[in-house]
């Protein structure tokens, strides 16, 4: 009976005052609609000393939507913290720079960031189905992979068959309960942090390096080949729902700083550098680019522009303040890497249709 009222009295707490605001609440996305986030840093040095990040009246980084929407050319990148880069200041993430470069060759061009730190294509489609098909932009750029890795809890999204009318206890407590659903985003956040998936600077030079284990890595192979197929299945009906809508969707693979060679920068060696995963940097690298290969297979078999990210960002620290999340300066590379394939397809596309 005590832990019956200590629930209740914590759920009745959360209903009148949330300490914590988070983004998703159940299986639903709760976006901060006019929110700025001001903060001072002193951990990363390799950004701005004072970084403010913005929210528009949609709940995304970037220009409030046009007057006349319908008559621009709209684009909307969505991914988890690599596309939102949370914590790059207004006008440096790798979206908003696009929007940049864009504009100068296709004038009355509309860019936004609907990025979410954390979120995989479990999170990209109920973000699509509750709120983008209404804003119907003409492209949706999807960044994909590293929040896809070994994602045994999305388990529930498969058995759903993309939101159907699947129902267990754990699922409704999420969705009603202010207590199910804090809980619920505490737990994703101790994955993330096991995954080593939060933000950090890491200094190369100081990292333990372990040597690669190529009996270990088949193994590890072949432990991830569920994850891959509930992964194809997963961007298959996004990109499919997508299409379905009329809006044309772009593939981006996943890059990381680990894998083959020497960082440019500092010449660690990143295939036994011991980051992201306690065998090595080759070894993430091999797992990762599993999930990139399914990202080229889909773009293949739906037959929709993809943008190998991952082989033409240069494994380079100056672009990375950890293994993943980008620089201001790799936030510019990726902009440009993804402007000089998008552009020639967006004119391609833009006169077939008229």
């Amino acid at each position: 009976m005590g832990i019956f009222f200590g629930l209740v009295v914590c759920e009745i707490f959360l209903r009148i005052f949330d300490p914590l605001p988070f983004r998703v609440k159940g299986d639903k996305i709760m976006l901060p609609v006019h929110q700025e986030y001001r903060f001072s840093n002193t951990a990363f040095s390799k950004l701005d000393s004072i970084i403010v990040h913005s929210k528009n009246s949609l709940g995304f980084r970037g220009p409030e939507k046009p007057q006349n929407f319908d008559d621009a050319l709209t684009f909307i990148a969505v991914g988890g913290s690599t596309t939102e880069c949370q914590i790059l200041s207004d006008g440096h993430d790798w979206v908003n720079l696009l929007g940049n470069h864009l504009k100068k060759q296709l004038p009355n061009t509309w860019v936004n960031n609907a990025g979410l730190d954390g979120h995989s294509t479990f999170g990209h489609y109920i973000l699509l189905t509750d709120y983008l098909l209404d804003i119907h932009p003409d492209y949706i750029l999807y960044l994909v992979g590293c929040n896809e890795v070994g994602r045994d809890d999305l388990g529930s999204f498969d058995k759903k068959i993309l939101r159907d009318e699947y129902v267990s206890f754990r699922n409704w407590f999420k969705k009603n309960s202010e207590l199910g659903g804090f809980l619920s985003n505490i737990y994703r956040g101790y994955l993330a942090k096991k995954k080593n998936l939060p933000h950090r600077q890491v200094d190369l030079e100081k990292q333990d390096h372990v040597s690669v284990d190529s009996t270990y890595l088949k193994a590890q192979l072949h432990f991830h080949q569920p994850f891959l197929s509930a992964f194809e299945f997963r961007l298959t009906e996004l990109v499919r729902t997508t299409r379905k809508a009329g809006i044309q969707p772009v593939l981006i693979t996943q890059p990381t700083l680990l894998g083959a060679g020497y960082d440019e920068l500092s010449g660690v060696n990143l295939e036994t550098i011991k980051l992201m995963s306690e065998f090595g940097g080759w070894m993430y690298w091999s797992i990762l680019e599993r999930y990139n290969d399914i990202t080229r297979q889909v773009a293949r078999n739906e037959g929709i522009l993809l943008i190998d990210l991952a082989y033409q960002l240069p494994k380079n620290s100056l672009y990375y303040y950890d293994a993943l999340h980008y620089t201001n300066e790799g936030a510019k590379e990726v902009s440009m890497i993804v402007f000089e394939s998008l552009a020639p397809f967006v004119k391609r596309h833009t006169i077939s249709n008229r």
